[in-house]
């Protein structure tokens, strides 16, 4: 326990070794498959997703992510208004915490695909993203799919990539862009010389907004919307 205080004495959780055991005492009980399986190995639709990861038809999402922002910024969506008529309240989901912690599926899985955009037109989806642990022993953690969604949009476009949309798509990015590079961002506006990212494909649909299952098992469906 001392390995996580520092000179002023002050914890460092994040220091600690995901499932250390204490020689003292009993082993601990299995509570997933050693190896565990991929998404690869099982097709999604035999996945059960995390409750915050799942897509909803009706209601508010169960989480609020902006995903130009850093996912200390994340809300739990679900709430009801302190006051009766009022807005709901805003509780940070803190994904570093027992909630973002969780296993992103049930069997959790060593890794996790996301193949596709929800309602896009472009096909296949240009940029799939493949989601793994932030510690080899674990599972794909709920907050492992928030960072890996982060870092996929904040990628910056090529020109070639650009070149190859529509342009009424680049249009639609370019909207996207001035109204983003001036927006505080994660504490900070980024300025009109940020360049394309590929957020700004998203238009203002840059709220997530949870996965399904690919109709075809391979892979999850990503869904966005806009901020309500």
């Amino acid at each position: 326990m001392q390995s996580l205080l520092d000179e002023r004495g002050e914890w460092h959780t994040e220091n600690w070794v995901a499932r250390v055991e204490h020689p003292a005492l009993p082993s601990r009980p299995a509570i997933w498959h050693t190896p565990r399986p991929s998404s690869a190995d099982l097709p999604s639709t035999a996945l059960q997703l995390n409750p915050y990861l799942k897509h909803r038809l009706f209601g508010r999402p169960p989480l609020l992510f902006d995903m130009r922002n850093e996912t200390v910024g994340v809300e739990l969506g679900e709430l009801p208004p302190a006051i009766p008529g009022e807005e709901p309240m805003h509780i940070l989901f803190c994904p570093r915490g027992p909630d973002g912690s969780q296993p992103a599926t049930y069997p959790p899985v060593s890794e996790l695909y996301i193949s596709a955009l929800a309602d896009d037109n472009c096909d296949p989806f240009p940029w799939p993203t493949l989601v793994i642990p932030h510690h080899p022993r674990l599972p794909v953690m709920v907050m492992d799919v928030l960072n890996a969604l982060i870092a996929n949009f904040e990628e910056r476009l090529k020109p070639e990539e650009v070149a190859a949309l529509s342009e009424q798509r680049r249009e639609h990015m370019c909207r996207a862009y001035w109204e983003r590079v001036r927006t505080m961002v994660s504490g900070r506006i980024p300025g009109d010389d940020d360049g394309l990212r590929r957020i700004d494909y998203l238009g203002d649909r840059v709220f997530f907004r949870g996965l399904e299952p690919a109709p075809d098992g391979v892979g999850f469906v990503l869904f966005v919307g806009p901020a309500h």
